[in-house]
């Protein structure tokens, strides 16, 4: 597969700035075909915990400039890296799929609701990648992506609810929310029944302790609405949303 190499912005900075080292690249073999990623180093290291440990530490990666992440989707990671250079892009956009001519062919009611629910998927994605990477940042991105986009469809239900189950642990914070989201929309559902039960006995079903403790919050739901923010990732030492919005 041919390399991808990242974009770079204009490097020109004010002098008082600290100048940064654009020289210094890293190559990353992403997912198991080894799609190709040539990244700067500065780049990587702004916001990822885990990269400026492998750039910084005793790692044998510091030394040889290469890394793997086997078990990421090169598709997932090629977004990460635009919103690295591009921060201040709509990472939505990235997300969007638009074919080599620039025109969006009309969809199918169905097939918005596919595409939906993909978009919603790699949002997902994007998080657990950052929460690997320890980039607190890109992970509060993608949480308020979430905010009023999820598709909470029969279907979306479904394949959203089974990839939480798959993909993350039940007490992440991406799990919380969304499972938060789901339980509010769906204790109000027509669709309720037939949800439950794919999740239960269907193609996609859920563990059967992640199913039990589904059911106890419709059961027994709290009322109140999630706020992205509650969910956000602060390290230790840094403001939270409230602390900063008090100023």
């Amino acid at each position: 597969m041919a390399a991808k190499r990242a974009a770079v912005e204009n490097t020109d900075c004010p002098r008082k700035r600290q100048r940064s080292n654009y020289g210094a690249t890293l190559t990353i073999f992403v997912g198991p075909e080894e799609t190709s990623f040539t990244v700067h180093q500065d780049r990587l290291c702004s916001t990822s915990e885990y990269f400026k440990k492998a750039c910084t530490g005793e790692w044998l990666e510091s030394k040889e400039r290469v890394l793997r992440l086997a078990d990421v989707d090169a598709t997932i990671f090629q977004i990460y890296v635009e919103g690295l250079y591009f921060p201040s892009s709509d990472l939505k956009e990235m997300l969007t799929e638009t074919p080599s001519d620039g025109v969006k062919e009309p969809l199918s009611l169905r097939a918005c609701r596919q595409s939906h629910v993909e978009t919603t998927l790699q949002v997902c994605g994007l998080w657990a990648l950052a929460d690997y990477l320890q980039d607190y940042a890109i992970q509060n991105k993608a949480i308020d992506l979430l905010e009023n986009g999820v598709s909470w469809t029969s279907f979306g239900s479904v394949r959203i609810m089974t990839w939480l189950a798959a993909q993350t642990t039940s007490t992440s914070r991406l799990a919380k929310y969304l499972r938060s989201s789901f339980v509010e929309v769906l204790v109000d559902s027509k669709n309720k029944d037939a949800v439950l039960t794919a999740l239960k006995d269907g193609e996609h079903k859920l563990p059967a302790d992640v199913l039990v403790d589904l059911l106890k919050e419709v059961l027994s739901p709290t009322n109140d609405v999630p706020f992205c923010a509650t969910y956000h990732v602060h390290p230790e030492g840094t403001e939270t949303c409230a602390q900063a919005g008090d100023k």
